[in-house]
């Protein structure tokens, strides 16, 4: 996430967030928060646009590989150790 993030700057990123609901405040020392001092309001959002675009996270899982399939991409995990 770290790349996508870093393709936008500041002021756009606070703005992307804006627009889908999520207000921000900058600290005095330049930090930037949700209005709502809540790491979960940017994860809510963060999800809630995922489902909105028709994507998914899976979590605990290593990509093993990305193919091409019909004009999209397969990808292929390997479920990590529960």
């Amino acid at each position: 996430m770290r790349h996508s993030l870093r393709e936008f700057g500041a002021e756009q990123t606070r703005q992307w967030f804006a627009q889908r609901g999520l207000e921000t405040k900058t600290e005095y020392d330049g930090r930037v928060f949700p209005v709502t001092d809540r790491s979960e309001s940017v994860m809510a959002l963060l999800q809630a646009e995922m489902e909105r675009m028709g994507t998914w996270m899976m979590v605990g899982a290593q990509l093993k590989g990305i193919y091409p399939d019909l004009g999209r991409y397969r990808l292929e995990f390997v479920q990590g150790p529960d």
